[in-house]
């Protein structure tokens, strides 16, 4: 059977759902020419509809088993629809066939990314630039596995040796202005950007979106917050990759709420989306709404906030994540309501903290805490549980922290959550001194406490993770160290989303220890009073 032009074009434009039926017939004829095939797979997948295209691919793979292009074709729409596991094991079968074919290589360098199997997606990239090393492509991938790796220097290399083999290049060109962003030069990263979107360089939407997302980040990383929230939005993107997107990525039957007064008996959603960090931060924006907004407003967050969320703001309907409940007229990622509501980076200044821990539970750490208060309690946080090449370059280790620790009128409480005893014990052992810790506090998943626990403590030092919020949002004093990120919104000295945040940044390019000696005279400046 050959698949006229005609027809091709009426699968291309209808609706979803008839397409899709439309194309099962076709697919259950036994005569489908292989040339049509390819061609109508290749039509599909740039408009986006990899599920098609998904079709189209599986059954030309059936038809020739034995050639790598259909499963390479097939590898690619699994992976556009996030489905990477389905995607590994296409694209290694593909490289079964035949261990050269290099856009098997390049996808299935891109899966194993997304899976966070690094070891094996150096390798493969590095055996994909040996047995072509013409390919720009190759190199692009070869760069992003060396970032990966915190390689920055060898990632710019290749990036420059992609652009080099093709000046046309988005991928390449996208990925030194970002590797810019990483190294602290925000405004030459802007540049490129803001060069490939005028220069045409972005092909299809996918390489459109990633252009405007990345772009609206810097925009907040240097304080233009208005043009950066807008572009935030194109995190939800379906086009781009996971790596790059904000998530998760849910799909609603009710418009996306766009700041508009709620008539009778309509109800906004708001959902939780990236780590309970940003949940915190983004909250603190709910009691700016409207009053006969939020006395119809429910919240979905992460389970482990449900109860300080409810508690805090008890006029909204506080719960988990559900993916079956629709009783709501609206929706919105409460990622979202800073395009609405933050104007400045002002608009947090004079907001009262926005949780109010459980006053038993409170109470209860006052009492362990009781036979301590001759000195200044303070919690530490100095990393996080997930440790990688790239993230360990934001964290410190507790050695870096003997000048603190070991300061007279101090006594530190631990915030750190993950395995991190062996730690302590050690350098208790070393400084001789005690470092407060309840074998019965889940810090991990018990925030209710961990906040009642923050609540009683003089002071908060950490790096950039959910005890930073959690701490800002008790009204606790604290000293976050960290980079210059979009977080900050451009501020160097004040915190813009609690007044009670002081942030140390870090310049790019030092070790996060560079922030402890500011640590130190804050501490001892602390304990003097």
């Amino acid at each position: 059977m050959t698949i006229s032009p005609d027809w091709m074009r009426a699968i291309l434009t209808a609706e979803p759902s008839h397409a899709e039926e439309m194309l099962s017939d076709l697919l259950a004829e036994d005569t489908c020419q292989l040339d049509d095939l390819a061609h109508l797979g290749a039509s599909l997948a740039p408009r986006g509809l990899y599920g098609l295209a998904e079709k189209v691919f599986a059954k030309w793979a059936s038809v020739t088993p034995d050639n790598p292009e259909p499963w390479t074709n097939l590898g690619l729409c699994l992976s556009r629809q996030k489905k990477f596991k389905e995607a590994r094991g296409v694209l290694e079968y593909a490289l079964e066939l035949n261990p050269d074919y290099l856009p098997a290589m390049n996808n299935l360098g891109e899966v194993y990314q997304e899976l966070g199997e690094h070891d094996l997606q150096m390798k493969n990239c590095l055996q994909a630039v040996s047995k072509h090393p013409n390919s720009a492509l190759a190199f692009n991938n070869l760069g992003s596995a060396f970032v990966e790796k915190g390689l920055f220097e060898e990632a710019k290399h290749a990036f420059e040796t992609s652009v080099m083999l093709d000046p046309s290049s988005f991928l390449a060109r996208f990925n030194l202005a970002k590797e810019a962003s990483q190294a602290g030069n925000v405004q030459s990263a802007i540049q490129q950007l803001e060069n490939l979107k005028a220069g045409d360089f972005a092909k299809n939407q996918r390489q459109f979106d990633m252009l405007e997302l990345q772009l609206g980040i810097e925009y907040l990383i240097c304080g233009r917050i208005k043009e950066g929230w807008a572009l935030y939005e194109k995190g939800f993107s379906s086009a781009i990759p996971a790596s790059l997107a904000r998530g998760p990525q849910r799909q609603f039957s009710v418009p996306m709420w766009d700041g508009q007064s709620l008539s009778p008996g309509e109800r906004l959603m708001i959902w939780r989306e990236q780590g309970v960090g940003d949940e915190i931060r983004f909250a603190t924006l709910i009691p700016l709404l409207p009053q006969s907004v939020r006395n119809n407003l429910v919240l979905e967050c992460d389970h482990r906030l449900v109860n300080l969320f409810a508690r805090s703001m008890p006029e909204v309907r506080v719960r988990a994540e559900s993916q079956t409940t629709n009783d709501f007229s609206y929706h919105l990622p409460i990622g979202s309501l800073p395009r609405l509501l933050m104007s400045s980076v002002d608009v947090l200044r004079d907001v009262p903290p926005l949780l109010n821990p459980n006053s038993t539970d409170v109470a209860k750490f006052a009492g362990r805490l009781a036979e301590f208060k001759d000195r200044k309690l303070i919690g530490i946080c100095w990393r996080s549980h997930k440790l990688s090449a790239t993230r360990n370059k934001k964290y410190t280790a507790l050695e870096d922290w003997r000048s603190v620790l070991s300061m007279p009128g101090a006594l530190f409480v631990n915030l750190q959550y993950g395995e991190c005893e062996e730690e302590i014990q050690q350098i208790e052992r070393e400084l001789g001194i005690r470092i407060l810790r309840w074998p019965d506090l889940d810090l991990m998943n018990d925030f209710s406490s961990v906040a009642s626990l923050i609540k009683n403590l003089d002071l908060v030092v950490s790096i950039s993770s959910a005890v930073v919020p959690l701490a800002g949002a008790v009204g606790t004093q604290t000293i976050s160290m960290t980079r210059q990120n979009w977080v900050l919104l451009g501020e160097t000295n004040t915190y813009p989303w609690f007044p009670s945040v002081m942030p140390v940044v870090v310049p790019h390019g030092e070790a996060m220890a560079a922030a402890l000696p500011v640590v130190a005279e804050r501490v001892r400046g602390l304990i003097q009073v």
